[in-house]
């Protein structure tokens, strides 16, 4: 009986030091960037290697470049650039430009997915007017963008949090999908949203992408300032509805704002409605269904989108109206101030 349990411990011990591996080891990357260039990927990782000092586990930051002809290659070689056990597991941002994002995006979308290692849920961002690579070289990258978009998000409202599984999922059902888009201006900045479709990229500026985060009811809160007052939109929910060609948008909001409470909400529906009938003449005039409004006839009136599918989307119209409750500003706690431009 004795032997038996001892052999019982020694298979416990072994079988639990099978995939152990050394601290010491591992190199953990948290963010990645993806450019393409002159025909070929070049990719930087910013690489967490653990060490243990005075008894605490710290982390060394650095960063490692590679290039091939594919993501894989590229990720492959950056064994060459070190001797650690890469892992991805802690993944958090990817950075790409806008090349990338045009040559290889279903390539990209399904590396991640099939590296085992990998998370899906860690921030997608495209790179404008700054490379891939020196947006994550600025301090604290990771952390500071994904703050950057949440704080945006729940303040201005131009730009929104989108992980891998989201864009996944989008370019899966639609085709087509919008990026957050950050610049680099001392700090990392918002610079709006940019709609991906057939290998193209659109920039929309930042009302158009506050105005399409409007009827894609991804308003969380967001502060404005409208003739010097300003205006905090504490909920939003959006409601889209289809009949034959025409579109029913109901905005059902509620605001605290300091003053006339009329005036207030006049205000603040006189500046959504401009907003929004400036991005649909945009899209309009460019053909871009950015909001899937075509989609949404097919699934509701089939019969209809079947004669009528020809040049549908430039045949739409719409039509708004607004619930809007207002509230005094007093009774709300002022948010906190972001800087975009």
């Amino acid at each position: 009986m004795k032997k038996i349990l001892f052999l019982f411990i020694l298979l416990f011990l072994f079988t639990g030091c099978v995939s152990y591996t050394e601290l010491n080891e591992l190199g953990i990357i948290n963010a990645i960037a993806l450019s393409n260039e002159n025909e070929e990927i070049v990719l930087t990782a910013s690489l967490l290697s653990p060490k243990k000092e005075e008894g605490k586990s710290t982390y060394d930051l650095r960063f490692l470049e590679s290039k091939g002809k594919t993501i894989d290659e590229a990720f492959q070689n950056l064994y060459l650039e070190s001797n650690k056990k890469i892992f991805l597991s802690h993944l958090q941002l990817l950075v790409v430009d806008e090349a990338m994002v045009q040559n290889h995006l279903k390539e990209m979308l399904s590396f991640f997915l099939e590296e085992e290692t990998s998370r899906n849920n860690f921030s997608i961002v495209l790179a404008k007017e700054v490379t891939p690579k020196e947006l994550l070289q600025t301090d604290d990258a990771s952390p500071s963008i994904e703050d950057l978009l949440l704080v945006n998000q729940a303040t201005r409202s131009e730009s929104f949090l989108l992980t891998l599984e989201d864009l996944v999922r989008l370019i899966l059902e639609e085709d087509s999908s919008v990026i957050p888009v950050v610049g680099f201006n001392q700090n990392p900045i918002i610079l709006g949203l940019a709609y991906v479709k057939d290998q193209k990229v659109k920039y929309l500026s930042l009302e158009e992408s506050n105005a399409y985060l409007f009827l894609a009811n991804k308003i969380q809160k967001m502060n404005i300032t409208l003739e010097d007052k300003k205006i905090t939109v504490d909920e939003n929910n959006t409601l889209v509805t289809t009949s034959k060609n025409q579109i029913h948008i109901t905005f059902q909001s509620t605001l605290f704002f300091d003053g006339d409470k009329e005036k207030g909400k006049i205000l603040f529906e006189e500046e959504v409605r401009r907003r929004v009938d400036s991005l649909f003449q945009r899209l309009k005039e460019e053909n871009l269904d950015l909001l899937h409004f075509t989609t949404l006839i097919y699934r509701n009136d089939y019969s209809y989108y079947k004669t009528h599918k020809e040049n549908l989307f430039q045949h739409l119209s719409y039509e708004i109206t607004f619930q809007t409750k207002v509230e005094s500003a007093s009774l709300k706690q002022e948010g906190g101030n972001y800087e975009s431009r």
